[in-house]
């Protein structure tokens, strides 16, 4: 089954993509989100779909091939400065299964006050 849907198309009562909070608000990243494609769904294909609406060569940092993926079988992608209107569009596409906020991670690697040489 193609998904080749237009953004007029699509009623974002109906669908809208899940948003999972990568961590607590303070670990965040602001305009920045993972975009989880549905298998078999390329980029290509998101982006034809939100055209209308949303230039995503202004927003996208990096693109994962379905081989390289962060899931199997998926294509996914890192955005930049993305307001909440744009990413409403981007949760309006059915191709689009899951968008996570994009969070800076802090290890504490129990080392405080050892020195290293």
């Amino acid at each position: 089954m193609a998904l080749a849907l237009k953004m007029h198309d699509v009623d974002p009562d109906i669908y809208r993509a899940p948003l999972v909070n990568g961590g607590s608000s303070s670990e965040k990243v602001a305009g920045s989100y993972i975009v989880y494609l549905r298998p078999g769904y390329s980029f290509e294909q998101h982006k034809t779909t939100v055209s209308g609406a949303v230039d995503l060569e202004q927003r996208v940092a990096h693109v994962w091939p379905r081989d390289l993926g962060l899931t199997a079988d998926c294509v996914s992608y890192c955005t930049k400065d993305v307001d909440d209107t744009a990413l409403a569009v981007i949760r309006a596409d059915p191709g689009v299964e899951m968008v996570e906020c994009d969070s800076v991670v802090t290890l504490d690697m129990g080392m405080a006050g050892t020195d290293v040489e």
